[in-house]
C-alpha cells in the first residue's frame, strides 16, 4: 500500500543508477498541496517472479510499516492549508511537448463525507484538470517545504459532463454524481486526443474523447506560491 491520501495517480519515473534498467515508482497522494511519495516493491515493478507467485497481480509495496508511514505523512501535511481537490485517474499522464505530467481530479459537495438526501459521501461532482512539473528552484532566501519534488504548473476551470440519459428539457445537465478514473493520450498532446472515462451515480460508465489542443487550452498556469 501506500500512505496516505486520495485517489493515488501513479508516477512512472528512469531508474536511478548507472545501467538501471526498471523505472521508478511514485504516487502523487495529494493535488493541493502536491505531493509525491516513493512507492516501493519487493523486486521491482516488472518482476515476473513475484506477479506469478501472486497470481499475476503486481503487489505495490511499501518501505516502512503501515503505521510509520501514516505518522510520517501526516506530519508532512500536518498544520498545512489543503484544499478538498481530490486526484482521481490512476496514472499521470506525459506530455511530450512541455514534460508536465497531466491528471484530472475532482471536487463534489459537502465537501466533507457527512450524510445528506443525495448520496452518502458526497454529490454534484465538478472536475479539473491539471498539471505537475518537477519544482524548479527557489530564488535565494525564498525556500519552500520539499514535497516530492514536484508542484502544479497548471489547472482548468471546473466542468461536468453532460449526461447521456437526459432527454428532457434539462438535456444539458449534469449527473448527481460523475467520477472520471481513465485519462490516456492518444498521438501527442498537441494534435492528438485525450480519452476521459467515467463512473455515472456509481452504476454505470461512460467515455468521451476530447481534442488535446481543446484540453492544452482550457489549462491556465498556476502562479508560484499560489498553489
Amino acid at each position: 500500500t501506500v500512505c496516505c491520501g486520495r485517489n493515488f495517480a501513479l508516477i512512472s519515473e528512469p531508474g536511478e543508477g548507472k545501467g538501471a534498467e526498471e523505472p521508478k515508482l511514485r504516487a502523487l497522494t495529494w493535488v493541493d498541496p502536491v505531493t509525491v511519495e516513493d512507492v516501493t516493491t519487493p523486486s521491482g515493478i516488472y518482476a515476473e517472479a513475484t506477479a506469478a507467485s501472486e497470481g499475476r497481480r503486481r503487489l505495490l509495496g511499501s518501505g516502512a510499516p503501515a503505521s510509520t508511514q501514516i505518522q510520517t505523512h501526516r506530519r508532512r501535511l500536518a498544520g498545512k492549508k489543503k484544499s478538498h481537490i481530490h486526484g482521481t485517474n490512476g496514472n499521470m499522464v506525459p506530455l511530450p511537448s512541455s514534460g508536465e505530467l497531466l491528471g484530472i481530479a475532482h471536487f463534489h459537495r459537502p465537501e466533507h463525507r457527512q450524510s445528506s438526501d443525495h448520496a452518502l459521501h458526497g454529490h454534484h461532482y465538478t472536475h479539473a484538470l491539471f498539471t505537475i512539473g518537477r519544482r524548479q528552484p527557489e530564488p535565494a532566501g525564498n525556500e519552500r517545504e520539499e514535497r516530492g519534488g514536484y508542484e502544479l504548473r497548471r489547472l482548468s476551470n471546473e466542468f461536468v459532463f453532460r449526461s447521456p440519459s437526459r432527454r428532457d428539457a434539462d438535456a444539458d445537465d449534469a449527473d448527481i454524481i460523475q467520477f472520471a478514473s481513465g485519462l490516456d493520450l492518444l498521438g501527442t498532446d498537441e494534435d492528438g486526443r485525450i480519452l476521459l472515462s467515467y463512473g455515472i451515480n456509481d452504476c454505470e460508465g461512460a467515455a468521451v474523447f476530447l481534442d488535446a489542443e481543446e484540453v492544452m487550452g482550457m489549462l491556465r498556469e498556476v502562479p508560484r506560491g499560489m498553489e
